[in-house]
């Protein structure tokens, strides 16, 4: 049995997610999706897979944010996500998974 959070389709949206291996693609609106799919043993969700489904989610929120990308001349321990809510609030988000660490930073 497959536990379902949602799918990416093909034009970014999100849809269901398979948390097991039992995933199918399924189609929504005329367009085909992708499951992604958590299993234990295979499939495991990247962290530039919950980026993109959290990005998603502020978008169709209309949040404003960018994904700080790394790399040479960046500073340690900057989030995956920065953002200003509508009222004027900073937000910070830094995405792992199980096997992630965290910097020091």
């Amino acid at each position: 049995m497959a536990d379902i959070i949602g799918t990416l389709n093909s034009d970014g949206k999100t849809a269901k997610k398979c948390l097991s291996g039992g995933c199918k693609t399924s189609t929504q609106r005329n367009k085909q999706t992708k499951p992604l799919c958590l299993n234990e043993d295979k499939n495991l969700l990247k962290e530039k897979d919950i980026t993109h489904q959290i990005r998603n989610v502020l978008k169709t929120f209309g949040i404003f944010h960018y994904k700080n990308h790394g790399g040479l001349g960046s500073a340690p321990g900057l989030p995956d996500i920065t953002g200003c809510l509508k009222d004027g609030r900073g937000f910070w988000i830094e995405v792992k998974t199980d096997k992630g660490r965290l910097s020091p930073h």
